[in-house]
């Protein structure tokens, strides 16, 4: 999948919001997309709203088990705020029925850890 950038995006870069609760997770990805994303994080769902509510994002990779919301319930929260951006929901937990889940909610892929 290649991202364009949003037009408004000063940078000229597509913006990516990382979402996981292990900071592993997130740095790992920041680093390997950052070369060629604008990346930022967020520690949990509600910062990602909060960062979602602030700006738009071309992408958005989240966990789907974490403390507090879930990924899955973040989900329906971004396609009402920002219905155009990608979501990519990764997930430890290797069970069919939460890949099916997070399609059905309107993910555009799952993907499994460790990646």
């Amino acid at each position: 999948m290649i991202l364009e950038p949003i037009s408004d995006e000063p940078s000229g870069r597509a913006r990516i919001l990382i979402v996981d609760d292990e900071p592993e997770i997130r740095q790992l990805l920041s680093e390997l997309l950052s070369d060629q994303y604008e990346c930022e994080t967020a520690a949990s769902a509600e910062q990602a709203l909060a960062r979602i509510a602030a700006g738009c994002f071309n992408l958005i990779i989240s966990d789907i088990t974490m403390e507090g919301m879930s990924g899955l319930e973040l989900l329906p929260r971004v396609r009402a705020l920002a219905s155009e951006t990608v979501v990519i929901m990764i997930s430890g937990a290797q069970t069919i029925e939460s890949a099916v889940e997070a399609l059905r909610a309107g993910a555009f892929d799952y993907v499994m850890k460790p990646f």
